[in-house]
């Protein structure tokens, strides 16, 4: 069950969902993900991303204990309030039910491109990533080359071009990253639903830990 709470920093503030596995124990460290939405969310209130956020327990294998947390951005742009997201990211990272070695940045759309940002910023934080439609600074590739990421996007796609996450793969795995890209053919936009339903976008991430510093 989504649970709403509020982050502040600086005077500035950044409310959000947090939703924990049934089996919660208070201290115990469990594997996050955390989800940027898209533009679609920017003109409706919280209440809307904790009823339509495509990263929902029901979708979860019951065996996965994540913790799953989607800050809602209530600007046009994530961009507008950047230090205060990365901020929420050491934040969240610091939390004593953060399991440091298994965090992981998802995103879709608006949220896929500023999960490229976060990722620049804050790399150190995350032990992998899944993007979807979205697009990034394919000039900076070595920022992300010992990250595993995956990508996805839709052939059809008009509102974020394919080549977005075609660039974004083909120049960081050109210098030895670790990017998987998955094209749908036959979808557009919406690639975050069929992604954040198949059981296989979390036994992926699960398979991806760090070293923990705690």
């Amino acid at each position: 069950m989504h649970i709403e709470k509020n982050f502040e920093w600086k005077g500035n503030q950044i409310p959000y969902t947090i939703d924990y596995p049934q089996e919660y124990v208070q201290g115990k460290k469990y594997p996050i993900i955390i989800y940027l939405h898209g533009y679609g969310f920017v003109n409706s209130d919280i209440e809307g991303l904790k009823a339509r956020c495509p990263l929902q327990r029901a979708r979860i294998p019951d065996n996965m204990p994540f913790i799953l947390i989607a800050p809602h951005c209530d600007k046009t742009s994530w961009l507008l309030e950047f230090e205060t997201l990365c901020a929420f990211m050491d934040y969240i990272y610091q939390s004593d039910f953060c399991d440091q070695s298994r965090i992981y940045l998802t995103g879709s759309s608006m949220g896929g491109y500023t999960a490229w940002m976060v990722l620049m910023a804050r790399k150190e934080l995350f032990s992998a990533a899944v993007i979807c439609c979205g697009g990034g600074q394919y000039w900076a590739n070595f920022e992300y080359k010992d990250l595993p990421i995956r990508l996805v996007h839709g052939a059809l796609d008009t509102t974020v071009l394919p080549s977005e996450s075609e660039i974004m793969a083909e120049r960081i795995n050109a210098i030895g990253g670790k990017v998987e890209l998955t094209v749908h053919e036959h979808l557009a936009h919406d690639v975050w639903t069929v992604t954040f339903t198949d059981s296989k976008t979390y036994e992926w991430l699960l398979a991806h830990r760090k070293e923990s510093k705690q």
